[in-house]
């Protein structure tokens, strides 16, 4: 049988009840005390089915004294109860110090690695397991339900001493004992662009996946409401081009039938609610599981739902819009809200996930006087140099004001970005996808290269037109986090002026025409002279 973690909680009647050191006189008028030791002692464990967290109403059974279903109803206010038969426990006798913490720590199959001396007893009609304890067998129990029923919580399990003492009775000749439920409540993760990742970043108006998870509770069959409920930030979209997809295991529900998608209104809020044959469905995949699914501690990062470990999973999509902070985190999270038909309800949150995107500024100057200067073309590029970037319908709203300044362009959808400077020598970018999934918004960087195509006027474009460039969290904004956003100090790039070099028909031609037909009329002269002598 798979099994996580074992649970350290203790029983909800009949704790630990350790032998005291010092004995007062007993009153053993009732028959199932004594003031000596009892040749042997009963441990009856009574097993209730129960659709209620009867954790918070938990009330100790100190004297170990029998209770009927009615004396349970009214001690802890429910009328949910109901005895369970074929429920089987296993006990281990513990012969070392190990506490009832420690114990919780390890497996079933490490308790049996451990502790050699065990059995196993099962309930009978009456919900009641019996397990006989001679005097030559006193010591410390542990005990653990190793089935499951899907109509009640797994009994937390819990560590005896035999034969317990009880103040001013005495010994127990029958421990009756009444554990408490585990209540296996569902819990929430969610992840971005793929399972099991908490950051990425992203294009603006490229399509951005969203994970919803949740961990299966063992009565999931009978509860009233499964629900996600994911509030979107207001720099993301929900893309209604992707339909959502909701897995078992890798069992693919049905929209309509085993869940129902709500779409953001003016409330921002994605729904995916569980049907009743939806719940029925995940209750089937788990207990193909043999009731394993992720623990509230590995249901955040869990990186595949297999039919092994299971969990409820939707995914759907969204968009970067403009209202996007260039490198600030956009973060979301999903709220798990549960209502399983009994008593038990809530609605936590999963972790944090984020996504980001950047943009960067430069300033086009005079490399001698530093003087700014206007007209400049640039072509952008991803690192490669040659996959030009192009514009999408978000970018051009989020870089509007940039455009309408002719900072750009034939700036449209769909055509390559190409960058202009402007009257003060400044042109930027914003909307670009920065760091790979997994890396922290802060630490996350991605390099572009934005390729010269045209000089200034009066200058001439550099030998190598190519400016590499990084975009980080950083680049765009000094602090993107800050009320008040500040500009980052912008990238430099200098152009020389075109060289003041004479053209063909020009003066220069002229001067060098005249000098060489003087030299030639000299010659000439020369000739003549020497003829004439």
């Amino acid at each position: 049988m798979k099994r996580g973690k074992i649970a350290t909680l203790m029983a909800a009647f009949g704790l630990l009840m350790p032998v005291a050191t010092s004995v007062v006189q007993a009153d053993t008028t009732d028959s199932n005390y004594t003031s000596d030791k009892p040749s042997e002692v009963k441990v009856a464990i009574h097993k209730y089915r129960t659709t209620s967290d009867l954790s918070t109403k938990t009330k100790q059974n100190q004297d170990f004294a029998e209770k009927t279903t009615d004396d349970l109803k009214s001690l802890l206010n429910t009328q949910d109860l109901a005895p369970m038969s074929g429920v089987v426990f296993k006990w281990f006798k513990v012969e070392d110090d190990a506490t009832a913490a420690e114990l919780g720590k390890m497996n079933l199959e490490q308790l049996e690695a451990k502790y050699k001396t065990s059995g196993e007893v099962t309930t009978n009609e009456n919900g009641e397991a019996d397990q006989t304890v001679s005097s030559a067998n006193y010591g410390k129990y542990y005990y653990v339900e190793v089935t499951k029923s899907e109509n009640s919580f797994e009994t937390a399990p819990f560590l005896l001493e035999v034969p317990s003492y009880v103040s001013k009775q005495g010994y127990a000749k029958t421990m009756n004992v009444y554990p408490k439920n585990k209540v296996t409540t569902p819990t929430p993760g969610k992840d971005v662009n793929e399972l099991g990742n908490n950051n990425s970043g992203a294009k603006v108006g490229a399509q951005v996946k969203w994970y919803l998870k949740g961990t299966i509770p063992a009565d999931i069959a009978d509860y009233k409401t499964y629900e996600f409920q994911d509030t979107l930030d207001k720099a993301l979209t929900y893309d209604d081009s992707f339909a959502p997809v909701v897995t078992v295991g890798t069992t693919k529900l049905t929209e309509g039938t085993d869940y129902t998608v709500t779409k953001p209104g003016a409330d921002r809020m994605f729904k995916v609610t569980l049907t009743k044959e939806g719940q029925k469905k995940a209750s089937a995949v788990l207990k193909a599981a043999d009731g394993q699914t992720p623990s509230a501690d590995e249901i955040g990062d869990i990186k595949e739902n297999t039919n092994d470990n299971p969990f409820i999973e939707v995914e759907f999509a969204t968009k970067i819009n403009e209202n996007a902070v260039s490198g600030k985190e956009i973060d979301n999270k999903v709220t798990l809200n549960y209502d399983n038909n009994g008593n038990v309800k809530g609605n936590p949150e999963s972790d944090k996930t984020e996504v980001h995107t950047g943009g960067f500024r430069f300033v086009k100057k005079d490399a001698v006087s530093g003087k700014t200067l206007k007209g400049a073309e640039f072509a952008l590029y991803e690192a490669d140099g040659t996959t030009a970037v192009k514009w999408t319908k978000e970018m051009l709203a989020l870089n509007k004001a940039a455009i309408d300044a002719g900072k750009f362009k034939d700036a449209a959808e769909g055509s390559a970005v190409v960058m202009v400077s402007g009257e003060d020598g400044s042109f930027e970018i914003q909307g670009l996808k920065y760091g790979e999934n997994g890396t922290d918004n802060s630490k996350a960087s991605t390099k572009y290269v934005a390729k010269e195509t045209k000089a200034p006027n009066g200058y001439t474009l550099p030998d190598n037109a190519d400016v590499k460039f990084t975009v980080t969290a950083t680049s765009y904004y000094k602090d993107p986090t800050a009320v008040n956003l500040v500009a980052a100090d912008p990238q430099e790039i200098d152009n020389n002026k075109t060289p003041n070099l004479p053209m063909t028909g020009g003066i220069g031609s002229a001067i060098f025409a005249i000098l060489g037909l003087s030299l030639a009329g000299f010659g000439a002269f020369e000739i003549k002279k020497r003829r004439q002598a």
